[in-house]
C-alpha cells in the first residue's frame, strides 16, 4: 500500500484555544487505503495532552469551488486523496466539534429495531450528566428509577446487518452486556469522550446500552389444576424467571403424582379462549417482563400420563387417602353386563391367539407386550360404537393425576392383560369438598381374567372369558355415556 504524507491545520479556537503554534500544524504520513477513524486517531495522538480529550471532525481539502468537505469517519482516505496529491497546501483541516455527537442508545430487555433512540452528546461532559439525559429523555420507561441506579454500556452492534449479538439484544431476555455483547461499563466520573473522542462512524451501530437496576416484578398466578384452582403471588427477578422456577413453586400448592419430574409438568397460559403452551425460559420472561410491575398470569397445570405400571396400589391409595390396603378391599358397586356383537369378539379372539403364538409368555412379559392385548380388547368394544368412542395412547393422555378427573363420575380399568379390574371414581359425596377427594369404588364382578397365561391357547379357551369382559365394558361406557 502507498503511504501520503498530509499537512494538517488545528483551528485553534474553542476548545483548541491556547494551543501553541508548533503544534498546530502536525503532518501524519498513512496508507491512502486507511480508514479516515485511523486519520483521526493519529492526529489525537499526536495533540498534546491537554487538548487530546476535545471532540474534533475532519476536513478534506478539494480543488473547486468548496475548498474543504467533510470526511466521514466510516470512509477511506482513498475517497479524498490518492498518491497525487498536491504537496504545498494543507490537506486537512481540524475542527472542534462544538455540536456534539449523536449516538443511539436502547434500554436494555427492549426490541432494538423498533425501540434504538438517538441522543446528542456533549462528549466534554462527566458519563453522569449523560445518564441524567437518558432519565428525562425515558421518564416513562424509568419511572421511580433514579439516574444514578442506571448502568450505561458501551457496545458496538450494528442495527443493518444480522448479527449473534444483534440477534441476542433482541431475543435474549437476561442477556449478559458485558460477557456476551463485550461491552464496556461508562463509569459515572468519566468524561465521555474517554470512550467517544469522535463522532462515531456508522449511523447504523448501537453505541449504548442502558441498564436497569435489578427489577421485581410481582406476578399474581392463578393455576388451576385438575378442578382445583390455587392463586399465588410470586416476586422475581429477570434473572430468577424460569419454567423450573415455577414448576417448583406450583409443586408446593398442588399434588402432584409419585414420581412427577419438572418434564412432566406442562404449563399453559391462558389467553382469552386460547391456551398456549409455555415452552421455554424466554417464553415465561416475555410474558412477565412486557407488563408493568403487577403482572396477571393465569395457567393451566397438567402432567403427563404416567406409565401404566407406575400405578401400583400403593400410590393410588395415596393419591386418594384410601383406607384400604387392596383393591379387594375397597368398597363395591353394583354393575351389570350388555350384549356385544359376536363377530367383533371372534376378531378379537383371532387376535389374541396371533398374539400368543408370535409373543412371549405373558407371565415374563413387560409392560409394552401386555399393552398389545389390552388394546385389542379396549379397541374391540369401542369399534361397537361406530365412531363415537375414541382410544388414546396412554403417553398421549395428560392431565391431573395422569389424565384429570374432568366428570363427577368415572370409570377406569385395571388390568396386567391376564387380571381385569374395573374401578369407579365418583366425586366425594362429603358436604365439604373444597379439597377435590374422590371416592373409589370397585365393580361387584371384578375381578375377570383372561387365561391367555397358558402354554398352550385356543379359540374356546377364550369364548367365555371375552364375552364376559366385553360385556363389562360395554355397560361401562353406556353408563359413562350416559352421565
Amino acid at each position: 500500500m502507498a503511504n501520503i504524507t498530509l499537512n494538517c491545520l488545528i483551528i485553534p479556537t474553542s476548545g483548541f484555544t491556547g494551543i501553541l503554534l508548533n503544534n498546530v500544524q502536525p503532518v501524519i504520513t498513512i496508507s491512502v487505503e486507511n480508514s479516515v477513524r485511523n486519520l483521526h486517531a493519529q492526529i489525537q495522538q499526536q495533540l498534546p495532552h491537554q487538548f487530546r480529550n476535545v471532540p474534533f471532525f475532519l476536513r478534506a481539502y478539494r480543488p473547486g469551488p468548496v475548498k474543504y468537505v467533510a470526511m466521514r469517519e466510516g470512509g477511506s482516505i482513498s475517497d479524498f486523496f490518492d498518491e497525487n496529491l498536491t504537496a504545498d497546501v494543507c490537506h486537512i483541516l481540524v475542527e472542534e466539534d462544538v455540536y456534539g455527537y449523536y449516538n443511539y442508545c436502547l434500554v436494555a430487555g427492549e426490541n432494538p429495531y423498533d425501540n434504538a433512540f438517538a441522543v446528542e452528546i456533549d462528549t466534554t461532559k462527566l458519563v453522569s450528566f449523560l445518564r441524567m439525559l437518558l432519565r428525562r429523555i425515558k421518564s416513562l420507561f424509568f419511572d421511580n428509577i433514579a439516574p444514578k441506579e442506571l448502568k450505561l454500556w458501551k457496545v458496538d452492534i450494528s442495527l443493518e446487518e444480522e448479527n449473534e449479538k444483534l440477534k441476542l439484544v433482541n431475543e435474549k431476555i437476561n442477556v449478559n452486556i458485558k460477557d456476551e455483547l463485550e461491552g464496556v461499563e461508562l463509569k459515572p466520573l468519566l468524561k465521555i469522550s474517554k470512550h467517544f473522542p469522535s463522532q462515531p462512524a456508522d449511523e447504523h451501530i448501537l453505541h449504548i446500552i442502558v441498564q436497569c437496576p435489578v427489577e421485581t416484578k410481582e406476578v399474581h398466578c392463578t393455576a388451576t389444576y385438575g378442578r382445583k384452582s390455587e392463586k399465588f403471588l410470586w416476586a422475581v427477578t429477570r434473572g430468577q424467571i424460569t419454567l423450573s422456577a415455577l414448576k417448583t413453586k406450583l409443586q408446593t400448592y398442588f399434588t402432584f403424582p409419585d414420581g412427577t419430574e419438572d418434564e412432566h409438568i406442562v404449563i399453559n397460559r391462558e389467553s382469552g379462549k386460547e391456551r398456549i403452551r409455555l415452552v421455554d425460559d424466554e417464553d415465561l420472561a416475555c410474558i412477565i417482563w412486557s407488563q408493568g410491575f403487577k403482572v396477571d398470569l393465569p395457567i393451566v397445570v397438567n402432567t403427563s400420563q404416567q406409565p401404566f405400571s407406575s400405578w401400583r396400589f400403593d400410590k393410588i391409595k395415596t393419591l386418594f387417602v384410601l383406607k384400604a390396603d387392596d383393591y379387594n378391599e375397597l368398597p363395591t358397586f353394583v354393575r351389570g353386563a350388555k350384549d356385544t356383537p359376536e363377530d367383533i369378539r371372534n376378531l378379537v379372539i383371532g387376535e389374541f391367539l396371533r398374539l400368543h403364538k408370535t409373543s412371549q409368555h405373558i407371565t415374563s412379559a413387560n409392560e409394552a407386550t401386555r399393552c398389545e392385548y389390552i388394546s385389542r380388547i379396549i379397541y374391540g368394544v369401542a369399534s361397537i360404537y361406530g365412531g363415537e368412542i375414541k382410544v388414546y395412547p396412554q403417553y398421549e393422555i395428560s392431565g391431573s393425576h395422569g389424565k384429570g378427573l374432568q366428570e363427577d363420575v368415572m370409570y377406569r380399568i385395571v388390568s396386567t392383560a391376564v387380571d381385569w379390574v374395573i374401578i369407579k371414581l365418583v366425586s366425594s359425596s362429603s358436604d365439604n369438598n373444597s379439597e377435590e377427594k374422590v371416592d373409589v369404588l370397585l365393580s361387584s364382578l371384578s375381578p375377570s381374567s383372561l387365561p391367555i397365561n397358558k402354554a398352550i391357547l385356543t379359540h374356546d379357551d377364550l369364548v367365555e372369558p371375552i364375552k364376559d369382559l366385553f360385556g363389562q365394558i360395554k355397560w361401562m361406557f353406556d353408563s359413562q355415556i350416559e352421565s
